[in-house]
């Protein structure tokens, strides 16, 4: 099972283990299936330009392909920058004000992949078919594949511990929601097609940029054979997606670039529309957090690139990210390493872990999950934020990397293992033990997490050391145990029941957690999520793809 997808572009969204597209999103149990990368568009403010980056390049494009002769005459063998009879610096034919037909397309396709070669010093070793569905297929269609009960409880247990989705609420049916709502296209490295989704396929219409990007992921697969990456959990999924999808956002950007540059007045662009709004999806935070590969990763592979070209990025393929803090914070690659966390089960005879066929009974959320547990509450507009809204948006629309998945309750991560549990009576519960850089860190989080649980309008257990209770979307009751420089999270149906889960958790007596430095006076919401905007107004057009979670 794999926690990522595979289809060619960018879903946007996260799950924790069940089979996805190859080129994705984060993971978790579920994933769509099929090895599939999608790509999905981030939201957008309506018709807003996608902006240009200040990005550093190391060569000029073109500089690693054939130079073409004057006449644009077909070369007598295939050559980089060189495809189906197209160069990368040659016009095309084309009038899309109506759309694309299909020869059109094929021509569009075809010097779109010599540009990609131009720019990503890689050559297709075989051309891309290109396969037009409707939205309304796609969003017919099972992404996930067949989802067993466990996996389906695994993922519900993994989001609802990251207080991304509620207890009342499916996360797969929640990411399938914000899946289709997104998706703008995807390659299929098991059928070696990319697939454009369309409202209209009548009169297809969609950026050249995003088709570079889709073409990425076809080029990655034929050189690097991405159905061989293979994470099980969230965190690795984030890692490997921040490689995937960091390097197909980075050609993207370059392409646009270069659209306003070099190749001004012959690109194909679709300026508006090209991602979802608020209110198409199912769970913004869920969304954001599917995007943080794609907000991370190119600047990750710039990072690589500036050391030692693209040469350095393709051997990344060989030793991929082992953790997303290696994409947040590329000057740690490839050295970091998170500490290894064992737990027993200590649980009552009622109680079993909850297991997956084809991935561990563990759960690894990682930083950027911690993040945005806490950062949830910054779109729940005008209601108090334990994430600065200017902060999260510190790097600007101009940026290679837009968003900012740090704060000080999830900084100083060090690793984390969250384990799910059923009882007889198909309830769930979780132990989620988090290890912390220092104690002071874990004592930040761990006062960070006491306040959010009274933001859910939890109540102190009387007699009960850092217990609470809680109904609603997150019912249920917890225990928050620090110790040094880890923090222990249990969670069950009822305070009882707590102690058949972990025995050493609702310890009697009184608090021992502290206030953290995060903030949460009341501000206003971020800059395009309010109710009214658009969702995301990041930059790209089609990004996240989820990555296979499970195979069968």
């Amino acid at each position: 099972m794999r926690q990522f997808l595979a289809v060619g572009a960018a879903l946007l969204f996260v799950l924790s283990g069940v089979a996805a597209p190859a080129a994705a999103a984060p993971a978790s149990s579920v994933q769509p299936s099929g090895g599939v990368v999608h790509t999905v568009a981030p939201a957008q403010q309506a018709d807003a330009a996608a902006p240009s980056t200040s990005l550093q390049q190391s060569a000029p494009i073109g500089d690693c392909a054939v130079s073409p002769p004057e006449d644009r005459a077909d070369p007598d063998e295939d050559v980089l920058g060189w495809s189906e009879g197209y160069w990368y610096n040659e016009s095309i034919a084309v009038n899309d004000s109506d759309g694309l037909n299909e020869s059109e397309l094929d021509a569009l396709v075809a010097r779109t992949q010599a540009r990609v070669e131009a720019v990503r010093c890689l050559e297709f070793e075989e051309d891309v078919d290109v396969e037009i569905r409707t939205r309304s297929e796609f969003q017919n269609s099972s992404a996930f594949g067949n989802i067993t009960e466990s996996q389906r409880q695994f993922e519900n247990v993994t989001y609802e511990a990251l207080m991304l989705v509620g207890a009342d609420e499916d996360a797969v049916e929640v990411q399938q929601e914000n899946l289709g709502a997104g998706v703008g296209g995807y390659y299929d490295p098991v059928t070696d097609r990319l697939v454009v989704v369309t409202d209209d396929p009548e009169a297809v219409q969609f950026s050249e940029p995003v088709l570079a990007h889709e073409l990425v992921h076809a080029v990655q697969d034929q050189q690097f054979n991405l159905t061989r990456f293979d994470a099980r959990t969230l965190d690795d999924s984030n890692a490997e997606n921040g490689l995937i999808e960091g390097d197909a956002r980075y050609v993207e950007t370059i392409y646009r670039n270069a659209c306003e540059g070099n190749w001004s007045g012959t690109c194909r662009t679709v300026e508006s529309g090209e991602g979802p709004s608020a209110g198409d999806l199912a769970n913004l935070p869920l969304y954001l957090l599917s995007f943080q590969p794609y907000s991370d990763g190119p600047a990750f592979v710039e990072h690589l690139r500036e050391g030692g070209n693209w040469s350095a990025v393709d051997r990344a393929y060989d030793r991929a990210p082992n953790t997303s803090q290696e994409v947040m914070y590329p000057d740690r690659y490839p050295n970091e390493t998170t500490q290894n966390i064992s737990a027993p089960n200590r649980t009552a005879d009622r109680w079993e872990q909850l297991s997956v066929e084809g991935r561990p009974n563990y759960g690894i959320a990682g930083e950027p999950a911690v993040f945005m547990m806490f950062a949830a509450p910054t779109f729940k507009y005008e209601e108090p934020e334990f994430v600065r809204a200017n902060e999260f948006l510190s790097g600007g629309q101009n940026s290679l990397d837009p968003y900012d998945y740090s704060a000080p309750p999830s900084d100083g991560w060090n690793g984390d293992r969250l384990t799910p549990y059923r009882n007889d009576d198909n309830e769930t519960g979780y132990v989620w033990q988090l290890a912390w850089e220092s104690p002071a860190e874990a004592e930040e989080f761990a006062g960070a997490y006491g306040e959010l649980l009274r933001y859910y309008d939890a109540d102190p257990v009387d007699g009960r050391a850092d217990t609470y209770e809680l109904s609603g979307e997150f019912e249920g009751a917890y225990s928050v145990q620090l110790n040094g420089s880890t923090v222990r999270i249990v969670h069950a149906p009822t305070v009882e029941e707590l102690q058949q889960l972990d025995p050493d958790a609702a310890p009697e007596g009184e608090s021992n957690l502290t206030d953290s430095d995060a903030h949460t006076d009341e501000q206003d919401p971020i800059p395009g999520f309010g109710a009214a905007a658009s969702a995301a107004a990041l930059i790209g057009a089609a990004l996240l793809a989820v990555r296979r979670a499970v195979r069968n």
